[in-house]
This record gives structure tokens, sequence and C-alpha cells, in this order.
């Protein structure tokens, strides 16, 4: 005999349906606030294991569907750094090799039409208005390095007016200051003009912060051909950073904590380099040629950027943090040729100034010292550069007790005389992401070292330095000519984007 079901009680329903709806509500605001940090960790983990695609597919979807977060704004900013990079350079010249930009990797060409409007949905959802004019600012910047004037202008004005509105005068006085430099170095004269006439309405306080304007002024009078105003101008550039440097140090004169600006420090550097381009218009210039070409493994890089540079100012070009429009500055031809004609007298030095692209898998090279230029002088400077040498054993990082002998083997480098060898040992906790280490010389090899295929020195490692300690070592090989011209190494220029190297690199001393 079945049991009849009691049925529910209607009176039942509303308790019920409430019970439901709250239930659910609940797990809606549970999930609003618990899924953005979840996603967020999840994108990191991504980029450590170096899954760009996922970890910028996760990012998206972060943007996409909780805009007002922080971790939506986090991913904002990574994605935009990651566009960067596909303007990012290489600099190099004697004796240092710097890369612009962070370390991380470049955004797939698919996602970049993408990016713009979901950067915009995130800063358009902020609560907080300064946030969402951050994103906009930093959406210009990345346009204008990308040399998209048109939509680097467009974000930037935004950001500026925002700015404005919120009553943050020296963020939009900054951001300004961007506008101009975009003007200035497409011609446009005029419209940079404008922005300085908006800025200087602004009440910014302190003469360092009003130096920025001041030596923009002289940058702008200097391209219109008044030398004289320039010059005041710059003058009073560098008198207004000096008198406020001066300020810092009286007032953290007890705590002997000076606190310089790199707005200052930029200031300052462009009104010295202004005066030394006025300089440089009144020497008179000389019937020199320097000749030049760039070879790689049998081919030639085109549009590489070539700067003849002061050595005076060479400190200046590599230290400063913005981009600096030099007179003598050309690109390499499909040749990969370069050339210079009526350079002033004085001593020079060369900064090359590559695509991250086109030094992978090459390694250190030499680059001309610097030299002088005299009248009716020609120059030929041919530099090549070398695949990065290959260690065939050991591979990575090795352990080796303090008794072991080491077998080292490379490929060879055809033009090479003789190598250099350096065992870096790291000790300290296996686990630390960077540990201690030092350098130990090992040999230099002689031609009967080496035969066609590899080249090998056996010895065994006599260094009382190396007495009781156990670790990990790796190995960097050098190759030089006949004449000791370092042609590659095998550390490379660029390094892969998980290997634990510096940004800087001594290439030749």
């Amino acid at each position: 005999m079945m049991k009849e079901k009691n049925p529910v009680d209607k009176k039942q329903y509303p308790t019920l349906l409430i019970a439901v709806l709250s239930a659910l509500l609940v797990s809606i605001i549970v999930f609003v606030f618990a899924a953005p940090p979840i996603m967020h960790a999840t994108i990191e983990r991504s980029v450590i294991r170096n899954e760009i695609e996922t970890a910028v597919i996760q990012s998206f979807r972060l943007m996409r569907y909780f805009p007002w977060t922080s971790e939506a704004r986090s991913a904002a900013y990574r994605l935009l750094s990651m566009r960067e990079q596909s303007s990012s350079t290489v600099l190099v010249g004697h004796d240092f090799v710097f890369k612009s930009g962070d370390q991380l990797p470049i955004l797939p060409e698919k996602y970049h039409n993408k990016l713009p409007m979901a950067v915009e949905k995130v800063a358009g959802a902020q609560q907080n208005k300064l946030w969402r004019y951050n994103l906009q600012e930093r959406l210009g910047e990345v346009f204008a390095s990308l040399r998209d004037t048109a939509q680097a202008k467009r974000y930037l004005l935004m950001a500026c007016l925002g700015f404005e509105k919120e009553h943050a005068e020296f963020r939009a006085y900054q951001t300004y200051m961007k506008l101009f430099d975009i003007s200035l170095f497409s011609g446009l004269f005029d419209e940079a003009e404008s922005y300085l006439t908006k800025a200087s309405v602004l009440d910014v306080d302190g003469s360092i912060a009003r130096s920025e304007l001041v030596v923009r002024q002289g940058l702008l009078a200097f391209e219109r051909g008044e030398t004289a105003r320039a010059a005041d101008l710059f003058q009073k550039t560098i008198d207004m950073v000096s008198y406020g440097i001066a300020e810092i140090e009286q007032e953290n004169a007890d705590s002997n904590r000076p606190e310089i600006t790199i707005e200052a420090q930029s200031s300052y550097q462009k009104a010295k380099h202004g005066f030394q381009r006025i300089e440089a218009m009144s020497t008179d210039s000389t019937d020199s040629h320097i000749y030049g070409s760039i070879t790689m493994q049998n081919r030639q890089p085109v549009d590489v950027t070539v700067t003849l540079i002061p050595v005076k100012e060479a400190r200046m070009a590599i230290g400063s943090t913005e981009h600096i429009q030099y007179h003598f500055q050309t690109v390499t031809d499909e040749t990969g040729a370069f050339h210079f004609s009526q350079i002033p007298l004085d001593d020079y030095t060369y900064v090359f100034s590559f695509k991250p692209e086109q030094l992978v898998g090459y390694g250190a090279f030499y680059i001309p010292p610097p030299f002088s230029v005299t009248d009716q002088q020609i120059l030929h400077h041919d530099i090549s550069i070398y695949e990065r040498i290959a260690i065939r054993n050991p591979l990575g990082n090795t352990e080796m007790t303090e008794s072991g002998e080491l077998s080292i083997e490379w490929d060879v480098v055809p033009e090479a005389a003789w190598y250099d060898l350096t065992l870096v040992w790291f000790f300290g906790p296996p686990e630390a992401p960077f540990r201690n280490a030092y350098s130990v010389h090992l040999a230099r090899t002689e031609s009967n070292y080496y035969s066609t295929d590899v080249a090998q020195a056996l010895s065994q490692i006599q260094d009382r330095s190396l007495s009781g300690l156990n670790g990990y070592f790796s190995c960097n090989i050098k190759a030089f000519d006949a004449k000791g011209m370092l042609l590659t190494d095998s550390e490379g220029l660029l390094f892969d984007n998980d290997a634990n190297y510096p940004m800087w690199h001594i290439v030749f001393r």
C-alpha cells in the first residue's frame, strides 16, 4: 500500500522562495567578491609558467566581467605594458647594453585592437575617477611609444581634462608636458605651444616643477630658430633646478637625504643638451665622412637606428629617461650600411638602437671605442654580430664538488683566434631566486685546443677560493679574433624571459 506524500503547505511557499533567493543572493555576492582574486592568482601562475596566451585570455575575461575591481586594473596595466614591449628598444654602445621597458613578454598581435576598448571599459567602471584618468593617461603613453600620435593625444587630452576637473592640477600639468613632447617631435610647433600655454595657467608651486615648462619653452624656441631666446630659457632652467635642489638639501639637512626628482634631472639634462646643440651650430662643420655597416651572420639588419653622440653627452644620453632627438642620427639601409657627413670637430661614440627581436640568439659584440673627428677625414666602421656560442657540455647550472674535474664543450666560432672561459659559481640556498655568486677565470685557450667541430678545454680547477664550497656553477665563454676584438659570447645580449640575469651587461672593456 503506497503512502501519500504530504503536500507542502502553500503558506510555506513565500518562506521557501525567500530562502532560495537569499541563498542565491549570498552565492552571487560571494562569487563577485571571491572570483576576481582567484582569477588574478590564476593569471599570476600562468605568467610564472610562461603560459602567455592563457594569461592574456584570463586577463581579458577578468576585465570584461569585473571591470570595477583592483584586479581588473592590475590586468589592464600588465596588458598595456606587454603591448608597449613591441616598441621597446635595446640600446647598445661601448661598454653597455640597456633594454628599455620591463622584462615582459610581448602581447600577441591578435589582441592589439581589442586592448584599448577593454582598458576603456575598466577605466569607465572605476569609482575613483583618478584611477580612471590614470588608465587613460597610461593608454596615451602606450600609443605614444607606438608612434600613434593621434590616439596618444586623444587619450592624454581625456586624462588632462579629467585631472583638471578633479583639481589634480599637477597631474594635468605633467600630462600637458607629454602632449607637448609628442607635438614637438611631430614638428607641430603651434600645437606644442598651445599645450605649454594651458600648462602655464595651472597653479604649480616649486621651481623644479616649473623648470619642466621653462625648458620646453627653450626647446620650442630652438626649433623655431630663436637661439638667443632658447639659450636664455635653458640657463633659466638650470638656475631654477639648482635653486630647487638647494632648497631640498636645506629642508633635508637634518636627515641628510635630499630628494631629487626624475623630472628635475630630466629638465636639467634637457637644458644642458640644448646648450650643446646651440654650441654645435656655431661650430664650423668639417668635410669629414663616417661610413659604417652592420652584418649579422650573413644578413643585414634593416632600420637599426645609429646615433653619433659627443663623448661628453654619452652619460647623459644613457641615463636619460626620455627620448632626446639628436642631430646626427640615421638608420641602416637594406644593406645594413649607414653614413654621416659634415660632422663638427669633436670626440664621438656610437649608440645603436635595435628591436629586441633583432638580437635574439646573438652574442655580445665589439663596439668601436670613442673616436675623434678631424677635418677632411674618412672613417670606416664595420661591425659584425655573431650568433651566441652554444655550450654543449655542461648544460645549464650544474652541481660540482670541490674535487670535481670540469670538461667544457662548445660550438666553435670559425673566425675566433682564442677563447676566454669563466666559471660563475653560485652558493647559498638552492631555492633562493637570487644567490651569491662570483666569477673565476678558468683558462685562455690556444689555437691547438679546438678541432673542426668542437672547442674543448680540459683542465683541473686550481683555485683556493673554491676550497670547501659546494654549489652550482655555469660557464661563460667569449670568443676573440686575432686582434683581441670580442666576436661573441655564450650569454648573449638578450636573455630569456625566465632567465635570472641583470638588465645591464658589460659588453667590452
